[in-house]
């Protein structure tokens, strides 16, 4: 009798879990409302739109006033013969890549006048670290040059994509 019941439950909660992956909101709330501890999962492999939306890294650096283009940041590295077996920079890249989507929310939820708080966050300075860990040494040391940096969401992936700014740092000297 009571492996009857184990089994009932489990199939139950197998059935709810797989109904609760489908897309039809009106059943997921439903379920949802009888949910309370969470206990049914959510599975989501992908993104909402899988290969359309991405955050990318742009910096410039100003050199006596005098703006430079902005170039994108490589969040990415070549593959090598031995990433199949251990990628630990895939830590670096993951990290980075919460960074971006951390710091505008943080951002946001700064009053207006504490606006400026945003440069000692441990984001921002992540992102700005990693950024000025990669110009060279004879660039990085001069007190004429000031850094910047943005952070851009792309839509699609075709050349031509659509890219709005979501996030832009204020300007740093580079000592």
């Amino acid at each position: 009798m009571n492996n009857y019941c184990i089994i009932g439950i489990l199939g139950i909660f197998t059935g709810l879990s797989i109904f609760y992956q489908f897309k039809d909101k009106i059943h997921r709330e439903k379920i949802q409302k009888w949910n309370k501890g969470g206990l049914l999962p959510y599975y989501s492999f992908f993104a909402p739109s899988p290969l359309t939306s991405d955050y990318r890294v742009i910096y410039r650096i100003t050199n006596n006033g005098n703006p430079a283009d902005f170039k994108e940041f490589v969040i990415h590295t070549s593959k090598t013969w031995y990433q199949g077996l251990f990628n630990s920079f895939k830590y670096y890249n993951k990290g980075l890549i919460d960074l971006c989507r951390m710091l505008p929310k943080e951002y946001q939820k700064l009053e207006k006048d504490l606006k400026n708080l945003i440069q000692i966050s441990p984001n921002y300075i992540g992102i700005l670290n990693a950024i000025i860990g990669t110009i060279k040494p004879q660039d990085r040391y001069d007190e004429n040059k000031e850094i910047e940096f943005a952070i851009v969401k792309t839509q699609d992936t075709t050349a031509d994509r659509d890219m709005s700014v979501v996030f832009r740092s204020f300007k740093h000297k580079l000592l």
